[in-house]
């Protein structure tokens, strides 16, 4: 299978899927949303147009400020795939592992939501039981293809 295949998919995943630098640029189709960090008092956003770099976020892991994540909210979910519906292009969500996060419910919830008001477009969404580079590599593949 080839992206000619499926000209109109656009190709989502989150911050947790730690491509290695310029992996995403060559991958026009795939967004990455941002997730929250907490370290500390000290609120991030890791991701895409975020204030947190990877190399930020595991200094800071080493100097025993250690970091928590919260779950991508439903209307964070919301407004990226709309945005994608709106452009004429179907959804494929590769989500962080359910195992590990509560990401992967909210996506989904959102999906349903999003299937009333766009029955004609089609919205998967599917729990990569990954993180980091396992994630990313399944959201390359799925690009590649």
């Amino acid at each position: 299978m080839n992206a000619e295949i499926i000209p109109g998919y656009k190709i989502f995943t989150d911050a947790t899927a730690d491509f290695p630098a310029g992996m995403p640029a060559g991958m026009p189709r795939v967004a990455i949303i941002p997730m929250e960090v907490m370290a500390g008092d000290d609120s991030f956003l890791y991701g895409p147009g975020g204030n947190l770099t990877v190399e930020q976020f595991y200094a800071m892991q080493r100097g025993g400020k250690f970091a928590t994540t919260s779950q991508i909210n439903p209307a964070a979910y919301r407004m990226s795939f709309e945005s994608a519906l709106k452009e004429g292009f179907d959804v494929l969500y590769l989500g962080f592992s359910s195992g590990m996060s509560g990401c992967f419910g909210n996506a989904r919830l959102c999906m349903d939501d999003l299937r009333e008001a766009y029955p004609d477009r089609k919205l998967i969404c599917l729990d990569t039981l990954a993180a980091s580079i396992g994630e990313a590599l399944l959201v390359a593949e799925a690009a590649r293809r």
